[in-house]
């Protein structure tokens, strides 16, 4: 789903956790940190695409927000692109 230079760089994606029905801010952000921890790649950069800006703690510097009616559009793709020359 991403250009050639970028796909490598994808290093995999977070398994769903369950809805427990309830508000849960910061789930996925927990999420991807469990899923650092358990790969073993805590100390490693990490950037999440994501339409749900809740999902995250503050400051969100690790977030590339996509609208949810848009997707993954060329604004998305500059953010992407700028965050892997900073944290790459």
């Amino acid at each position: 789903m991403f250009s050639e230079d970028i796909a490598p760089k994808i290093i995999g994606t977070t398994p769903i956790t369950p809805s427990i029905g309830r508000f849960q801010p910061s789930r996925r952000e927990g999420e991807i940190l469990d899923w650092l921890a358990n790969a073993e790649r805590e100390d490693e950069s990490w950037i999440a695409l994501d339409d749900a800006a809740w999902q995250f703690a503050p400051p969100r510097e690790h977030l590339v927000l996509c609208q949810t009616h848009i997707g993954f559009d060329e604004g998305c793709e500059k953010k992407l692109r700028q965050m892997l020359d900073e944290f790459c």
